[in-house]
């Protein structure tokens, strides 16, 4: 009797031991799940998997154009991928600035800057943004490099090259389908009429200024300057933001910015 007891007991035991142990994936599972749901209803891509989520052959040059149909979000969200002295970056702030300010109370998350005093176009004024959302708009900014390529955003050195380390910082930032995106068009797919993908225009190749828009009718790109950093070239941040109205060119390219974030 005492061992047909004991049996019984040991295998209560291993019977309970087997339900925590599921109970526990079950709990795993859900949590799992959870996260993915929300991802994906951040940003919800039909093709799970898809590393390149486009069918472009070459992108142009400091023009929106349609990146994936895909990949879509009920949202906007505006990814703002730039490096601090970069000139591209300093140009394009300008419009967005001027496309969002009337849908976003984005004044509080601005400070005025100037490029590379080193860059080809040195001292280009801009704007460095923060993160702000509203009225179904989400604007993520992210910054992979200091006033130079070979610093980071606290002015240190970092390890590897600079394709390398703003990839790590990318991979941290962005969703995921958003970094797989950013990758291919950047550092894959050439530029048109340039034979190389943006990220190797430059003598030192380095992640460019870029811009990746979802909506809900698919995910749009700006690669590129939209108008000459030569426009602004002897200015002061604080003169071009008090003369905004007066610069053709910056309201000329905010109203097309427009278009795609009231998409």
């Amino acid at each position: 009797m005492r061992e047909q007891e004991i049996a019984r007991q040991k295998e209560k035991a291993r019977k309970k031991r087997k339900n925590v142990i599921i109970a526990s994936i079950l709990v795993v599972v859900s949590v799992l799940s959870i996260i993915h749901v929300i991802e994906f209803n951040y940003v919800s891509h039909v093709n799970d998997g898809d590393k390149t989520t486009t069918s472009v052959n070459t992108i142009p040059w400091g023009k929106v154009f349609l990146a994936s149909k895909s990949l879509k979000s009920t949202s906007v969200n505006i990814y703002y991928v730039s490096w601090l002295g970069c000139p591209i970056g300093a140009v394009d702030s300008w419009a967005f600035y001027l496309s969002l300010s009337t849908k976003l109370n984005i004044s509080h998350e601005i400070s005025f800057h100037s490029s590379d005093t080193n860059d080809v176009f040195p001292n280009t004024p801009g704007l460095i943004f923060g993160n702000v959302t509203g009225n179904g708009i989400s604007l993520h900014s992210t910054y992979v490099y200091g006033n130079a390529t070979n610093l980071t955003v606290y002015g240190d050195q970092y390890q590897g090259t600079a394709i390398e380390y703003a990839n790590r910082v990318l991979q941290n930032e962005l969703p995921t389908p958003i970094y797989n995106l950013e990758i291919n068009l950047t550092e894959k797919v050439p530029v048109q009429g340039r034979g190389v993908p943006s990220a190797y225009l430059s003598a030192y190749p380095h992640l460019n200024t870029n811009v990746i828009l979802t909506t809900k009718n698919g995910t749009f790109m700006l690669n590129g300057p939209l108008y000459s950093p030569s426009l602004l070239q002897g200015l002061s941040p604080v003169t071009v933001y008090d003369n905004l109205s007066k610069y053709a060119f910056i309201n000329t390219a905010a109203a097309e910015l427009s278009s795609y974030i009231n998409e």
